[in-house]
């Protein structure tokens, strides 16, 4: 996919309804219920599994079939906190890799409802995380360090058409941007290496995208 018409970065929760901040219901009991649900720890242990491996891990959440016998078995725990989110008309997230917030956690990315394109899907570069067309880019973000606001500065830049050139991606074609609408029950693995952002939230009339962050500690070799 291009990224024309993908808007410059705008805070994605301002003026919204603070659900980062309301961990009494992300972590409730019902929430916990869906949000560490076992299949979602299944997921991992495959694509985690088959990554160790040597093999793609860009298998579907529907397969949900326990690894070879012969593949290594990672530990995978979740993290307590739970990153619920609200994105407003207009907002989106910017092209980062979660390691620079996050180097011991990996994500998977749940939308609460179903979440086309245009409401703010995800949005990831293809292979980012192990191409060696990424080197120079890996190796930036390996350096980075987060300044007071805690989101922004661990952005890789404000406009994702000026990764490439800003960080040297050869073949340019390498960066490659994957996405597609969502619907509730979906979800998105994304390693801590993988360069990844949210599309513009240009639903009408305006609506709220709901989703949450779950982030996982994994033993893995691969992790």
């Amino acid at each position: 996919m291009t990224l024309d018409g993908q808007a410059l970065i705008k805070d994605p929760e301002a003026a919204g309804p603070g659900l980062l901040q309301r961990q009494d219901l992300a972590t409730s009991n019902q929430s916990r219920t869906a949000l560490e649900h076992p299949t979602l720890k299944r997921i991992l242990n495959i694509v985690f599994a088959s990554s160790s491996a040597g093999e793609d891990s860009g298998r579907g959440s529907h397969d949900t079939s326990p690894p070879a016998d012969d593949r290594p078995v990672p530990l995978i725990a979740p993290h307590p906190y739970k990153w619920l989110r609200a994105v407003g008309p207009g907002g989106n997230t910017g092209p980062h890799v979660d390691r620079v917030y996050f180097p011991d956690l990996h994500t998977i990315w749940i939308p609460l409802g179903d979440v086309p394109t245009n409401l703010g899907s995800m949005i990831v570069a293809r292979r980012s995380h192990k191409s060696p067309a990424f080197t120079t880019f890996q190796d930036a973000q390996s350096r980075k360090t987060l300044g007071k606001d805690g989101t922004h500065s661990g952005y890789a830049t404000n406009d994702p058409n000026d990764i490439a050139e800003l960080f040297d991606v050869q073949p340019r074609a390498a960066l490659e941007w994957v996405t597609d609408d969502v619907e509730m029950g979906d979800v998105v693995v994304l390693h801590n290496r993988t360069l990844h952002m949210t599309a513009t939230n240009t639903m009408e009339p305006p609506t709220w995208r709901i989703s949450c962050d779950t982030r996982w500690f994994i033993d893995s070799p691969e992790s």
